[in-house]
């Protein structure tokens, strides 16, 4: 396909505090455009995968405090 897709992720500031994101960029080649879409919850070091049906699923990661089950 023509896109590629971020999720998620930890940024730390000068302190070492730390913030976890929802956040998903989808960059589309073709059109050279960038567009945002959010996890249903915030986490970072997650793994992505693409079904047998062609749907991308973002799995697992840890939130701010614990490990995360969640599947997008």
């Amino acid at each position: 396909g023509s896109k590629a897709y971020f999720a998620g992720g930890e940024e730390c500031d000068s302190s070492n505090i730390c913030t976890v994101s929802s956040l998903v960029e989808i960059y589309d080649s073709t059109a050279k455009t960038w567009t945002t879409s959010n996890l249903s919850s915030a986490r970072a070091e997650l793994s992505a995968g693409v079904t047998t049906d062609g749907y991308l699923v973002f799995a697992g990661g840890f939130t701010a405090s614990a490990p995360s089950d969640v599947v997008d």
